[in-house]
């Protein structure tokens, strides 16, 4: 849906939340979990594809991560699971409709939390 191609291999999905609504709208979280650390070539290339997405990224503002908080608190999402966005890089993307996607990365753990809210 946004064009964004994350690394298909050696992933761990470690927590998923997706509960669309009879229109397709609503929010949807996955944390998806990387090989961090790890000198085999196939991570190198998954760091590679990381950096090509999150190279341009930024940290996120105050709002942006209240924002998260909020649209994950509204659907229940326990709090062991969302972690401290202050650590992760953002890339932040909105449709013309208003649907938003929040593609955080921790580098230093190779985990990527997607946060999207579909309108």
């Amino acid at each position: 849906n946004w064009g964004i191609a994350l690394p298909s291999e050696e992933v761990n999905e470690m927590y998923s939340y997706s509960q669309p609504s009879p229109h397709g709208d609503g929010v949807r979280y996955h944390i998806i979990d990387y090989p961090a650390g790890d000198e085999t070539a196939q991570t190198q290339n998954i760091v590679s594809q990381l950096e090509k997405i999150f190279g341009d990224g930024s940290p996120p503002t105050e709002a942006q991560m209240l924002y998260a908080d909020q649209l994950l608190d509204a659907v229940g999402i326990p709090e062991e699971y969302i972690p401290d966005w202050r650590q992760c890089k953002l890339v932040y993307l909105v449709q013309k409709d208003g649907s938003e996607l929040y593609l955080f990365c921790c580098g230093e753990t190779g985990t990527v939390y997607v946060v999207e809210s579909f309108l």
